[in-house]
């Protein structure tokens, strides 16, 4: 689909008569008093919306410009949106309007936004563990005995999320290669479920 592009109040008036009515979406060249700014200058794939009517006129028709072939030419897409393409004469307006089809495109964009989902890796581990660059989240299963956690240095930056799945009464326990885990020598999840986000800042861990 092409990409709809707007100039801020952009209008203009017809300086011929168009006396066709040819199918919906038949490409003309209509001549108009200027196709400067406000109008944008567009480019390949790129269309403006306009409505075209006398003064007072109730039902327009709504052309789709897809071209500027010089300061005083568009080329346009007749009968857009569900209209009729009708006779139109010197004078009449073009003008670059929100269209009710506009619209519609716009609410069904914000109604179902393109959210881009980035997957997780996550570290199933049932004995003790050196934590890698990878590891985003470690998932330990302290069934079997007490698990230790540790990560092979200190990285600046460094981030992971530590949780414990099983229901025993083990231990899983990260315990840094240096340093301290929020002022502690380590930080010991007991209960099944329990999780902590833990960050590195180069020679110490926090919870985040």
């Amino acid at each position: 689909m092409a990409q709809l592009v707007y100039g801020q109040d952009a209008f203009t008036q017809l300086t011929a008569n168009i006396t066709t009515t040819p199918a919906a979406g038949t490409s003309e060249t209509w001549a108009v008093i200027s196709t400067g700014l406000p109008w944008v200058q567009i480019t390949a794939g790129q269309q403006m919306p306009a409505m075209v009517a006398a003064l007072g006129e109730l039902s327009p028709e709504i052309v789709y410009i897809t071209g500027i072939v010089d300061t005083a030419h568009f080329t346009v897409l007749r009968g857009q949106e569900n209209t009729t393409p009708k006779i139109h004469y010197v004078g009449d307006t073009l003008g670059n309007n929100i269209t009710a089809g506009v619209m519609n495109l716009l609410l069904t964009a914000v109604a179902t936004p393109n959210v881009m989902y980035v997957p997780i890796p996550i570290t199933y581990v049932m004995s003790p563990y050196t934590v890698t660059a990878t590891s985003a989240w470690v998932e330990a299963n302290a069934t079997a005995g007490n698990i230790v956690v540790t990560t092979a240095s200190n990285i600046a930056g460094f981030a992971f999320t530590l949780t414990k799945t099983d229901s025993s009464a083990n231990s899983v326990t990260f315990t840094p290669p240096s340093g301290t885990v929020n002022g502690a020598a380590s930080f010991v999840l007991t209960q099944q479920y329990d999780s902590v986000d833990l960050i590195c800042n180069g020679s110490a861990w926090g919870l985040h």
